[in-house]
């Protein structure tokens, strides 16, 4: 059902990007890298989606191999956070030079650009590295907004990068331009209540 669903879009649209989130298991990963690897136009961003940040695994370990063997490096971009750069990778991102440490690593093994999330790192400003195919480092700054609604950031984020790409950015200018859209959405709606626990990242 999912391949057909891909299958009607790209028959009927030309499609330039594509955003693969949660995946639930190792035969959709392998069936989803086979499917889409005759469309090498097509620039992939994966946010490895392993598990939730309130603790809820998604993605099994055969999954998360899977994913790194198969799907991964058809991808233009793969976005992980801290603790799914540590399970990609396995090496420990406690720090920023850490998190490049494992952007450096991933991009290598896998064939392209890896973008470290820094959400979960400490302190007031948040700092994402990005690695490109060509392993060029670039950091992009910004302060933490502190807000209970950051339910889907990540989400948010990859979309925004799929999006300039489709439009025709470069790379790097393109998680500048999601990331000041993921900033400016956080600082809006900070204070909107929504439900009992994480409220959403709105757009």
């Amino acid at each position: 059902m999912i391949l057909a669903q891909i299958g009607a879009i790209l028959a009927d649209f030309d499609v330039k990007t594509a955003k693969i989130g949660l995946i639930p298991n190792s035969e959709i990963a392998r069936e989803l890298a086979r499917f889409l690897a005759p469309f090498s136009a097509l620039s992939l961003v994966v946010d490895p989606v392993i598990g939730s940040t309130s603790g809820t695994r998604f993605l099994s370990r055969e999954g998360v191999r899977e994913l790194k063997r198969r799907l991964l490096p058809l991808a233009a971009l793969v976005t992980p956070n801290w603790p799914e750069a540590e399970e990609l990778t396995g090496l420990r991102v406690r720090s920023d030079r850490q998190a490049e440490a494992a952007a450096l690593a991933l991009s290598q093994e896998c064939g392209c650009a890896v973008l470290v999330k820094g959400g979960h790192g400490p302190g007031r400003v948040c700092r994402d590295c990005l690695v490109t195919r060509d392993g060029r480092i670039r950091w992009y700054s910004s302060p933490r907004v502190i807000t209970r609604n950051t339910h889907g950031t990540g989400c948010v984020l990859s979309a925004g990068i799929a999006l300039g790409l489709a439009k025709g950015l470069s790379l790097p200018a393109a998680v500048a331009a999601a990331r000041r859209f993921l900033v400016t959405s956080l600082k809006k709606n900070r204070k909107v209540r929504l439900g009992g626990g994480r409220g959403p990242a709105l757009p």
